[in-house]
């Protein structure tokens, strides 16, 4: 572990009692349990660090008198609570205030946010079980000092100043906790990598070989890469980024990701193919040929769109003809087309802002609909 400074060991080492020896006419006040609401064992011990400065400040506070540990331990045993549910009960919180003779109950939890931690402390009223709230979020010991202030100005009614430049260090590395590293693969090569916007190389030539990062320290972290016109599109927007993510790392784990960049002008092609199909008639035969489509979408603005589309073609020995049905937002669109058997045929028509295609030639039909508010090109713009 990393050497906490001295006060915090000896004040963590000695009794409860240290804390109450303050003049007797002090708000007496009893601190509960600190609860790790991420339930992850690993981060415990930030509970034993924020309580201990916490209780280090309101140690110096001589209108405070602090109910010794012990004491709240054998209450709570005879009584038979549940130290970790008691504040649920405003019976229990009353009785428990008039057993202990305390004026205030004082209870916290933290939850580790990857960078800083949110700590969260109700203090609550014994005679009439009404609650407050404190809270504050940060990485250093100053943080949890900044709380102490709220928490003795609402005990007492005093104004203390417990935040100094010698509490500036973050009390999430007071523990020491391996680094992790990650395993970074791309399907684009020579990308730049950053590392919580941090560059730190480039990726692979090969995408079956990983970009390796070492000593990462265990948290919540961001990692890009960027290699225009690669990365990723907001749908229905159409905003062009880096491709982006954020994982959390354990101590000593190794995390794989693959960075899925793609080509935008890949991914504006496959948008704009709402339908999209083609059959070929083995040769010598004639025939119907008959299917439906449907397709759904959002432009830009976040308008949802819908067709629904039908094909009913006939081949005979000497010509070919086609009709088209489509309902667009609930109009109804209809074209009839023919063309020699052995000739060609191409029609294409705007319709909103969709495009409607199809062709015929040597027994082959092509035919699609395609979204015209968007085109190749257009990251360009951004």
């Amino acid at each position: 572990m990393k050497r906490l400074f001295p006060i915090l060991f000896l004040l963590l080492a000695l009794p409860g009692s240290v804390f109450s020896q303050n003049v007797s006419s002090g708000v007496k006040t009893a601190f509960l349990d600190f609860e790790n609401i991420n339930m992850d064992p690993a981060l415990d011990y930030l509970g034993g660090i924020i309580k201990g400065l916490l209780l280090y400040d309101l140690s110096r506070n001589e209108y405070i008198r602090l109910v010794n540990r012990t004491e709240i331990e054998e209450v709570v045993e005879e009584q038979n609570l549940r130290l970790s549910g008691l504040t649920e009960n405003k019976g229990d919180i009353v009785e428990f205030g008039k057993i202990l003779d305390a004026q205030w109950l004082v209870k916290g939890e933290y939850i580790y946010l990857g960078r800083d931690v949110l700590i969260t402390i109700k203090v609550i009223d014994a005679a009439t079980a009404e609650e407050y709230v404190l809270s504050e979020r940060g990485a250093s010991e100053n943080t949890v000092h900044m709380l102490a202030e709220k928490l003795v100005m609402k005990l007492t009614g005093m104004e203390m100043n417990f935040v100094n430049e010698d509490s500036v260090r973050s009390i999430i590395s007071m523990k020491d906790e391996s680094p992790g590293r990650v395993k970074l693969y791309s399907w684009v090569p020579g990308a730049e990598i950053y590392l919580d916007d941090r560059f730190i190389g480039y990726t692979e030539e090969d995408n079956k070989t990983p970009y390796i990062i070492e000593r990462i320290e265990p948290g919540e972290h961001e990692i890009r890469t960027h290699y225009w016109p690669f990365g990723e599109v907001d749908i229905p927007e159409m905003r062009f980024h880096d491709w982006d993510e954020t994982f959390s790392i354990k101590s000593g784990e190794e995390v794989v990701i693959r960075a899925n960049q793609r080509q935008f002008n890949s991914i504006i092609y496959d948008l704009q193919q709402l339908i999209r199909e083609n059959y070929r008639y083995p040769n010598g035969t004639t025939g119907p040929y008959r299917k439906t489509h449907s397709a759904e979408w959002q432009d830009m603005s976040g308008t949802d769109h819908k067709i629904e589309y039908a094909i009913d073609a006939d081949l005979t020995e000497s010509l070919f003809k086609c009709r088209i049905e489509m309902i667009y937002d609930g109009e109804t669109y209809i074209w009839e087309e023919d063309s020699d058997a052995d000739g060609d045929m191409d029609l294409k028509e705007e319709i909103g802002d969709v495009e409607i295609r199809l062709s015929w030639s040597r027994g082959r039909i092509d035919y699609s609909v395609w979204r015209i508010d968007i085109e190749q090109g257009m990251w360009q713009n951004q």
